[in-house]
């Protein structure tokens, strides 16, 4: 995501970026695409996260991943700047950020403040590229400006799932070997054991009605950091926890070429632009939630309406507005099947909607055909964490 998505038009025409001739498809059309690698991450082992080259050179890429080589291909250097940084000079004004929960609305500039602000505050807690910080928070514009001031001094945000319990929290902590976590003041009951499992250097309470506390105090107190540790597009940036088959949960691993490429490839199916209005009721630690429409939305230049929890009754308010004017959603069935239970279902105007997806299970006809009649058409997708999200 430390990335401007403005380039992939330019690489599509053979402009700035890649040569043209790396631009093209993985694989010849009508042959197998190679799913990709998700890596198990340990605190004792690194595992080669290889450069975005793969995409193009998948045989190789395979055969690296087999006996532990690296590809003779170069990795490409993240030259360009993070998507809060790309927007406050073209539309400095414009909403990024709308947190429903709180009411604070951030324009790009804003947003932009605050991610130098946090990433100065951690630098000066010696938090240096490369470190694991954790976040365990609900739903709320914090969230995403800590991820994102992790990725401007090239830290690796671990995201944290707060309906686990401090037990199942401390395996992740200590796997990831988290050195900071921001953690939710609405989770107290969970992280104060967990601080007792763990030996953490460094926490930040995060208040989600964004009065003055810890983490506003470490944005306003800091001296801010504007540009971006230069990285790769191959290098770690987050951490996700994914429940395995068997044992511990997995640490899928995700560089940023790969946040870079998913927002890429979704905005044309999406109808993506800088209009859009991504509402995100998903939790933001899932990567459903944190791509659509969120990084997907920021990447465009749109704007994020940021739930905190899903209630049905509320989220069909938020459809409603014409003020907000929503234009895209992710949920799953269970949050259709509420709001179309909901007496409001049959009031609530979706003529604003331009994306409404649904996924992580098969969506049943029946669930369709009720959201078609009242002129919204899912779009059902299919995807996993260790795909970033999405794969049709």
């Amino acid at each position: 995501v430390a990335l401007d998505l403005h380039a992939v038009a330019q690489r599509a025409a053979g402009g700035v970026g890649l040569a043209s001739d790396q631009f093209r498809p993985a694989v010849e059309p009508g042959r197998f695409r190679p799913r990709p690698p998700c890596f198990r991450h340990t605190n004792h082992s690194f595992p080669t996260v290889l450069p975005r080259t793969h995409l193009h050179h998948a045989p190789q890429h395979h055969r690296a991943v087999r006996d532990g080589s690296v590809t003779s291909t170069p990795p490409h250097p993240v030259q360009r700047l993070t998507h809060c940084a790309m927007h406050p000079f073209r539309t400095p004004e414009k909403l990024a950020t709308i947190d429903l929960h709180s009411g604070r609305r951030h324009s790009y500039a804003q947003m932009h403040a605050r991610v130098a602000g946090l990433a100065g505050h951690m630098l000066s807690l010696g938090i240096a590229q490369g470190d694991r910080v954790g976040l365990l928070a609900m739903n709320s514009s914090d969230f995403l400006d800590a991820m994102f001031a992790c990725w401007r001094i090239g830290a690796v945000c671990t995201t944290l799932n707060f309906r686990l319990t401090a037990h199942e929290l401390a395996f992740m902590v200590k796997d990831s070997g988290c050195k900071l976590v921001f953690h939710d003041r609405d989770l107290a009951s969970v992280v104060a054991p967990l601080q007792d499992m763990t030996s953490v250097d460094h926490w930040i309470e995060m208040d989600a009605s964004g009065k003055r506390g810890a983490f506003e105090a470490a944005i306003a107190g800091a001296t801010p950091i504007w540009k971006q540790v230069p990285q790769l597009e191959s290098d770690l940036c987050m951490i996700m926890y994914s429940s395995g088959t068997t044992g511990t949960p997995k640490g899928v691993m995700f560089n940023h070429g790969q946040f870079f490429f998913i927002n890429a490839g979704s905005m044309g199916m999406a109808g993506a632009s800088a209009q859009m209005v991504g509402l995100v009721a998903l939790p933001l630690f899932h990567i459903g939630g944190l791509v659509a429409y969120t990084t997907i939305t920021l990447g465009a230049g749109g704007t994020v309406v940021i739930e905190r929890s899903f209630d049905a009754g509320r989220l069909l308010d938020t459809f409603d507005s014409a003020e907000l004017g929503v234009t895209h959603f992710l949920g799953v069935p269970a949050m259709f099947n509420a709001m179309q239970a909901h007496p409001r279902f049959a009031t609530t105007d979706f003529s604003r909607m331009i994306t409404t997806a649904c996924g992580a299970e098969s969506v049943p006809e029946a669930l369709l055909r009720t959201w078609y009649d009242r002129g919204v058409v899912i779009r059902e997708g299919y995807g996993m964490t260790e795909t970033c999200a999405a794969c049709l």
